[in-house]
């Protein structure tokens, strides 16, 4: 997304200070936008991303700790760790939730219609191509050590995170008004 894309949102204006300096300030004048569905629905929803997004950075730390022989593995390693991507971009997310009251200006409201479901499907899809690689070391032979234990159950639960977050982006939908 470029800033320009909201240029139209926003209005310079220049004004003399006190000192005589020109300060040039912006106002934003495009339309407002609100949440869909009503408060009762949006608090209690904002809460469930906000936990998704701390059980996924806890499973993500969680799966690193024991040593396993699957992060030995290339294809089962790199999109793992494009996990952490996918967990800060949620991570983001929960914070722009918070941080934003309405009315919202349009940029966060595409941040938000946007990036909750990017980030969910970032998540299950970076966490199920590691399990798939698991699965892959599987029938190829390879031996799983007692770290491998940890590490599939983790991943498998990011997976389940990914799904959580993204059933929550209904209340979280924002509208212009």
């Amino acid at each position: 997304m470029s800033i320009n894309r909201y240029v139209k949102d926003y209005r310079l204006i220049e004004e003399f200070d006190a000192k005589g300096h020109l300060r040039t300030t912006y106002k934003y004048i495009g339309k407002d936008w609100y949440y869909v569905f009503p408060k009762e629905q949006v608090v209690p929803a904002k809460i469930r991303c906000t936990a998704a997004c701390a059980v996924s950075w806890i499973l993500f730390v969680t799966a690193l700790v024991p040593v396993s022989s699957s992060m030995h593995t290339l294809y089962i390693a790199l999109p793992f760790a494009f996990t952490a991507l996918a967990a800060g971009l949620l991570t983001q997310v929960v914070v722009t939730v918070f941080r934003t009251k309405e009315p919202m200006e349009h940029r966060h409201a595409d941040r938000l219609n946007v990036r909750i479901p990017l980030s969910a499907v970032l998540l299950m899809a970076f966490a199920g191509i590691s399990l798939l690689g698991v699965l892959v070391n599987l029938i190829r032979g390879i031996e799983l050590t007692a770290g491998d234990a940890v590490f599939i159950p983790c991943a498998a639960a990011l997976v389940l995170c990914g799904c959580f977050v993204f059933f929550q982006r209904k209340p979280l939908s924002m509208e212009e008004r």
